[in-house]
């Protein structure tokens, strides 16, 4: 199956705004200094654009109008006073250089927002240079290696059934498949009993998973324990809690 690294969103994300009644407030990304030559960074002003829209006590609009706006790795926080529609109307790109992403561990995150609609417009995450490093075998992001963790809420976690505060999400099979993913020298305490969660997708099983020298603890040095659903792969070392992983 081939790779596309341009996702066409010409769907609604939390439908809870009518449409039709428009919003009252548009804050265009431009006015707040975005460029939309692809070239110039126009983060900052998308995160600006989103602040103002976000702190407005009326149903407000971020616009992203025609053109191509490069953006790095951004979070667009809540919660928020009012409803909020992101409509976009252009391309927004990613660097083209995926290592400018560092360990921010994504590219566009919107977290705890409630009543709110991303409509039209594409993202494209320019992965064609990650797909390549990928294939090569070489300089690639190495995985999850070497850390010691103090009282870590879930330190080892793969969760594809992931759904806020456990309620109203829909029932939905995940088209994403995770695979080669490494956990390595991995030691130290986990603040949950279940230290290792690795739940993957009913229809995309995780594949090539590899577990190596793993040492995890609950508190006062308790056993921990592990929990997998349709995650496949190998262990390595010592293992604690005891791997999950089917082969």
């Amino acid at each position: 199956m081939k790779k596309s690294n341009i996702i066409p969103l010409l769907f609604t994300l939390l439908t809870f705004i009518d449409v039709s009644t428009g919003a009252s407030n548009v804050f265009n990304v431009v006015s707040f200094g975005a460029n939309p030559d692809g070239v110039t960074d126009s983060t900052a002003a998308f995160l600006k654009a989103w602040q103002a829209a976000c702190g407005s006590a009326a149903s407000a609009t971020i616009m992203v109008p025609t053109g191509t706006f490069l953006v790095k790795a951004i979070t667009f926080g809540g919660p928020c006073k009012s409803e909020l529609m992101f409509q976009v109307a252009g391309t927004v790109v990613a660097p083209a250089d995926y290592r400018a992403f560092r360990n921010s561990g994504y590219w566009i995150l919107f977290k705890k927002v409630s009543k709110f609609s991303l409509v039209g417009g594409t993202f494209d995450a320019r992965a064609n240079g990650f797909w390549a490093c990928r294939k090569s075998g070489q300089s690639c992001p190495p995985g999850v290696r070497d850390l010691i963790m103090k009282n870590v809420q879930n330190p080892i976690i793969i969760d594809q059934n992931y759904c806020p505060d456990h309620q109203g999400c829909p029932t939905e099979h995940s088209g994403v498949k995770i695979s080669q993913v490494t956990y390595k020298n991995i030691q130290g305490t986990s603040a949950t009993k279940q230290a290792m969660k690795l739940v993957c997708s009913k229809i995309n099983p995780c594949t090539g998973i590899t577990l190596q020298d793993i040492k995890l603890t609950y508190k006062k040095k308790t056993p921990a324990t592990s929990y997998c659903f349709n995650a496949l792969g190998t262990s390595l070392g010592v293992i604690q809690p005891t791997s999950c992983l089917n082969r």
